[in-house]
């Protein structure tokens, strides 16, 4: 047998060698054992036109994200991210900004200068649970399973839910528990940026808390939420919605408790549908002023529209706002209303292109002082991926 397979036995054996040799090289020039590069950069082109807009310009800039995902285990991850970006907003309301520029409507920073933007580490305890824990870019969204909702769109409150949008999202811990087949049971909590400043720490300083009930089964996701924010400088969901909601007390110190459902169910591999309702209770920690506010959103997600690889989406709500306000001058006029519309189109593997457009109505609830009835922002996305 080994002379009739003489030829094909040293054939074998010499790549068997050559493969060894290149195997060799990779070991000896690789970037980590244990770490991998990956990220992306992404250009955008936008602008706003109608109300709110008055003396901006058309926006072209930029951003890249550089990830190191370490694993020492297989199963555990160590996430080190570096950021740089120069994308400001075209339009004055924080309804309108970017999710991608920040989260209110003057967000811009010229330099695009790379900074570390997120940096924690998330591992399993024993075989039902994960804890995640970081000095930095850990928020409530990190300690849950899903955020169920999912979108590309423009908008901050659009990209995961108001449930998820909190000032505090920079050093925690928490973490989820699989409790059986359907249902996990989340908990963290997280504080603002000066947590590593001694003169504010992890515990004086804003805070985010909160809980997440999540149930799963086939093509059903839901998930109930509850968080607490506190806030040296009165602020509900982060300020991505109206004037009124990102300082409903002025400068006084609030605490704001919200309650939150999202839910998602996949009618088919093209149709996701999926929704999320907030409602927060706010109080004035130095008067007895309260604030009730909300937001809400339906949307729906078209994988492989029309070509596969390709995804479109719409987002239909009501941005954060504050419908009630003991201070009534905190208070918003009018329900703002937000369209979302994208399309994310496949040019290869790595790049994508999304035309993209927001339409909002009553943008920052008739409370500015100025006619804000109608605005639209549009934006051309390109995605590098890496």
């Amino acid at each position: 047998l080994q002379e009739e397979f003489q030829a094909e036995l040293a054939t074998l054996r010499g790549r068997v060698d050559s493969l060894e040799a290149r195997t060799a090289e990779l070991e000896a020039n690789q970037f980590s054992t244990t770490t991998k590069l990956g990220g992306g950069a992404l250009f955008s082109f936008n602008d706003a036109f109608g109300d709110g807009t008055d003396g901006r310009n058309t926006v072209f800039g930029g951003r890249v994200r550089l990830n190191l995902d370490s694993s020492f285990t297989g199963e555990d991850l160590l996430r080190t991210r570096l950021q740089g970006k120069n994308i400001g907003n075209s339009t004055s309301f924080s309804t309108g900004a970017l999710e991608y520029a920040g989260t209110t409507g003057t967000s811009f920073s010229s330099q695009p200068n790379v900074q570390l933007d997120a940096l924690w580490y998330r591992f399993p305890v024993g075989e039902k649970a994960e804890v995640t824990v970081g000095p930095l870019g850990v928020g409530f969204a990190n300690f849950v399973p899903t955020t169920v909702w999912s979108s590309s769109g423009l908008t901050d409150y659009f990209d995961s839910g108001a449930a998820y949008e909190s000032n505090s999202d920079e050093a925690g811990i928490g973490g989820n528990y699989q409790i059986n087949e359907y249902f996990n049971i989340a908990a963290g909590y997280a504080a603002d940026r000066p947590a590593g400043d001694p003169a504010v720490g992890v515990f004086n300083g804003d805070f985010t808390a909160g809980a997440q009930l999540t149930g799963e089964t086939g093509k059903f996701t839901g998930a109930l939420a509850y968080t607490y924010d506190y806030n040296r400088n009165s602020n509900i969901w982060d300020g991505v919605g109206t004037t009124a909601s990102g300082s409903p007390f002025g400068s006084n110190p609030s605490g704001t408790s919200a309650l939150n459902a999202l839910v998602s169910y996949q009618f088919s591999p093209k149709f996701i549908f999926q929704s999320y309702f907030s409602h927060a209770w706010s109080d004035d920690k130095l008067t007895s002023a309260d604030a009730k506010a909300l937001s809400a959103g339906i949307g729906a997600v078209f994988p492989d529209a029309f070509i596969d690889g390709n995804e479109a989406g719409i987002s239909v709500g009501i941005p954060p706002y504050v419908y009630n306000n003991d201070t009534v001058a905190n208070e918003d006029d009018s329900v703002p209303i937000a369209v979302d519309m994208y399309y994310d189109f496949k040019v290869s593997d790595n790049i994508f292109i999304a035309p993209s457009v927001l339409l909002l109505f009553n943008a920052d609830g008739g409370n500015t002082g100025v006619e804000d009835n109608f605005t639209a922002v549009g934006a051309i996305k390109t995605r590098f991926r890496f």
